[in-house]
């Protein structure tokens, strides 16, 4: 199943923005090192002045959450609050028919259809 993870962060923490562009820096390479690999594909990044940044990163749910678990990854996702404002992370499902087929079986399951 292909999954996105889904991070958003706001600005940096008063004092931190260096600290935040040098952590910016090293999960892009991180996710940009995995791409090469084949593990994921590239890091897209979307940013505003007026909303939060937000970057996303799509693969096999498998491949990701091992990505994830990885020392590195860990560091990373632990340092981000530490050093930006509003920082959450998800993974999301990506297609319609994992979404469909899963609620049509509830739906058969359930005796509602």
């Amino acid at each position: 199943m292909k999954v996105a993870l889904v991070f958003t962060s706001g600005q940096p923490v008063v004092g931190r923005e260096a600290l935040a562009i040098d952590h910016g820096r090293a999960a892009d390479a991180f996710w940009r090192n995995a791409a090469a690999e084949g593990k994921c594909s590239e890091p897209e990044t979307f940013w505003s002045s007026t909303a939060p940044a937000m970057t996303i990163v799509k693969g096999e749910a498998e491949d990701m959450h091992m990505l994830m678990a990885t020392p590195e990854c860990q560091r990373l996702i632990m340092a981000a609050p530490l050093l930006l404002q509003n920082v959450s992370w998800e993974l999301r499902m990506c297609g319609l028919d994992p979404l469909f087929s899963q609620f049509d079986s509830a739906v058969k399951e359930m005796g509602l259809a």
